[in-house]
Order: C-alpha cells, then structure tokens, then sequence
C-alpha cells in the first residue's frame, strides 16, 4: 500500500535530516497508520482516504491536511526515535556506530519521544474532535461533573 505521507512531509511538524532515508522511515510511516491513526477512523473514512485525492470532498481533504497528517507524521517520528540506530545483530538489539560518531544518549532519545508523543497527544485530540465534526457527531450538552476524591465516607457533626 502507498501511504499519503512520506518523509518530505516531516520537516513540516518536526527536525529530520534529509540524510535520512525513505527506507527507513517506511516502515515507522507504515506502523502509524495501522496502529495510531487508522483506529481513530471508520472504515468509510479509511476507505475515502485510499482512494485518489482528487475524489476527496472539500471536507475530507481540510480533515486530511489539518488533522490526519499531522498525527500521522508526529507518530510516525515517536515511532522512529524509539528504534533509530538500534539494529538487531545476532548478539540482541546493538548500536551500532563509525569512530567520530555516537548515537545521542538514552536520556536524550526518552525526551525527544517524549516531546513528539506530546505533540501527538494534542493533535490526536484535536483529530478526535474534528472526526466528530465531520461525522455530524453532536457533542452533548451537559458534562460530567468531576469530583476531585476527597477522604471519603460519611461524616457527621454535632453542635
């Protein structure tokens, strides 16, 4: 399957090199879809967004460039931070580097997934709302009340 994105649609929401190749972010690209952005929508929607982009609705394309791609892309790069410069050897899952070269620290790797599973987490709910505009979904009325726990139980007083 060709995806609606690819790596030149990156620099866009995130720094990546243009070293990289598109080999290895094909897969990362493939893994978004399947596991983080094609949950969030209806088979119809799936199905609208695998045809040719000239059939899309006018409505569908805004969904597309402002909602969907966005997400897409920024868990696609969670997804490739988390593995980039691991390879799997014989001896288990190794970094691998020339001399002059070293792979950033873990510390460094957990905030740079950190802050794109942020960007993500925001733009997933800002997907999530336009999906129901879309959809004609009508948000309710009336919101839960959340109550912030408190010691609980009953208690009494007397004067």
């Amino acid at each position: 399957m060709s995806y609606l994105i690819s790596k030149a649609d990156f620099p866009e929401y995130t720094t990546l090199s243009a070293n990289i190749g598109d080999h290895l972010l094909d897969p990362y690209i493939r893994d978004a879809w399947r596991y983080d952005v094609a949950p969030l929508l209806n088979t119809a929607e799936a199905a609208l967004l695998r045809t040719a982009r000239a059939d899309w609705s006018p409505k569908l394309e805004q969904l597309f460039v402002t909602h969907i791609k966005p997400v897409w892309v920024l868990e696609a790069y969670r997804r490739f931070l988390g593995m980039h410069g691991v390879h799997v050897t014989p001896n288990g899952l190794e970094t691998i580097s020339d001399v002059g070269h070293a792979p950033i620290s873990t510390q460094q790797r957990a905030e740079l997934k950190a802050d794109a599973q942020g960007k993500a987490s925001i733009e997933r709910g800002l997907l999530e709302a336009a999906l129901r505009a879309y959809r004609g979904t009508v948000p309710s009325t009336c919101s839960p009340v959340r109550r912030r726990p408190g010691n609980g139980g009953l208690r009494i007083y007397t004067a």
